[in-house]
């Protein structure tokens, strides 16, 4: 039993982790040699005319599956058509429109600030998450289509942020075990629903963590980790680092990379809450690419997006859409 637990958490964190780029900051991603810079003009080149969005022509977007291919260009551009492929197939381009408010209360996903490179802070609280009743009830395909929205949403928000001047490449992940048990994390249809995850977020979702950081970590779980850490791929093993239950321990390794003051109570932070991303939503999905929302930014001459409270841009978002 404790096996299959270990497995199943094995899986479940690999599809939250997703295939990434080693953790570079803006830019050292950003800057390439002289025949890395060949081989991102040549991949420009050859799928200039093949690909359906303007975003995915730039070089910042190219960039990402070069450096997850080694700077493979063949292997980049196979990577990039199998996407636009995958996302033809399964109408991904609409997945924003679509709502899931069964899931938005209880599978949250929380924006807490940025670390010290100036990349977001997500945590997700997985112990909250009762994935048992989702496979009981017949809706594990639903919960993956909510899961594609999510991935949707902090891809999209990366590419905002580069869009408005902000210094974001990656995101800093805080995978948060609080609460996480053999009932409502692992059961006969967790383990498929898990795999199904992994398979679309480890194939068509590329570089989208700087650094992950496991915490609460049961103390069981620590040692049957090492049974199964060689399932991680070596570019994730790199960024990952688990910590126990003591936050008193993980918050002063947290502080090292991510200030307190951007950071909830919940991981030894000073803020009393996070941003969820339902609320964000809530403004007119999605808020962060509307031009109602950068425009108001620019009004204000908001630059540092990682500098201001979260409670300023709320603000902002509420006057851009219900005024």
């Amino acid at each position: 039993m404790w096996s299959i637990y270990a497995l199943s958490l094995s899986l479940f964190s690999q599809f939250l982790f997703l295939p990434m780029c080693e953790g570079l900051s803006f830019q050292e991603f950003i800057t390439v040699n002289v025949a890395q810079k060949a081989g991102l003009e040549l991949l420009s080149k050859r799928l200039r005319d093949k690909l359906p969005h303007d975003y995915m022509k730039k070089d910042i977007y190219l960039l990402r599956f070069l450096r997850d291919s080694d700077f493979d260009v063949d292997a980049a551009e196979a990577r990039i058509k199998s996407f636009v492929d995958w996302r033809a197939k399964h109408n991904i381009d609409n997945v924003l429109r679509e709502e899931f408010p069964e899931y938005d209360a209880e599978y949250r996903v929380i924006r807490e600030g940025c670390d010290k490179g100036g990349n977001p802070v997500i945590s997700l609280p997985i112990g909250d998450w009762d994935l048992r009743r989702i496979v009981i009830a017949g809706k594990s395909k639903r919960f993956v289509r909510y899961v594609q929205k999510i991935l949707e949403e902090g891809t999209g928000f990366l590419r905002w942020g580069q869009e408005e001047g902000f210094n974001m490449t990656q995101a800093t992940i805080l995978f948060d075990l609080k609460g996480v048990n053999l009932v409502t994390h692992v059961c006969g249809g967790c383990i498929p629903m898990y795999l199904e995850l992994l398979s679309f977020s480890q194939t068509y979702y590329s570089g989208f963590a700087h650094k992950i950081h496991v915490l609460y970590a049961p103390d069981f779980s620590l040692s049957l980790w090492d049974l199964y850490k060689n399932l991680l791929t070596s570019s994730v093993a790199k960024l990952l680092e688990i910590h126990g239950t003591q936050k008193h321990l993980f918050a002063k390794e947290l502080s090292r990379e991510i200030d307190p003051s951007q950071l909830t109570q919940r991981y030894g932070g000073n803020k009393i809450e996070g941003v969820d991303l339902s609320t964000m939503r809530s403004a007119g999905p999605p808020a962060f690419l509307a031009n109602p929302f950068s425009l108001k930014l620019k009004e204000k001459n908001i630059t540092d997006f990682c500098g201001i409270d979260w409670p300023k841009i709320e603000n902002i978002i509420a006057d851009s859409f219900h005024k």
